[in-house]
């Protein structure tokens, strides 16, 4: 499922011949145009890297292995058969908002906690 704004249902995506192994980079194991999705992904993570190579970049690149470079063994079978992961996010990237929708701007504030005993 994918979001959907306030008090409208998920998107439901589910059944399309689209699988990738994630990574640095992505390897299309089923496409109905390899060439394309290959091209689509490789500027994505290209795109990412120059723009936000702190935080999306990372987080597209995420393969098989934990933060040490160990194999997860419970991520064996996207490793060989891909994963639809990759179907959300051309979803996404590719949805256009409605017409009658509204900008929100939404603000983050981050806190430092000293620790008790430390000077703030």
């Amino acid at each position: 499922f994918l979001p959907a704004p306030a008090r409208e249902p998920m998107l439901t995506i589910s059944g399309r011949p689209f699988n990738v192994i994630p990574g640095k980079e992505y390897v299309i194991k089923k496409a109905l145009d390899v060439k394309r999705a290959q091209l689509a992904f490789g500027n994505l993570l290209q795109n990412a890297k120059a723009c936000y190579e702190d935080s999306l970049y990372p987080e597209l690149c995420i393969d098989s292995c934990d933060d040490f470079g160990a194999d997860r063994p419970e991520l064996a079978a996207v490793v060989k058969y891909g994963t639809f992961m990759a179907d959300a996010i051309v979803v996404c990237l590719a949805a256009r908002p409605r017409l009658q929708t509204l900008p929100k701007r939404r603000r983050l504030a981050l806190a430092l906690v000293p620790r008790p005993g430390e000077d703030p």
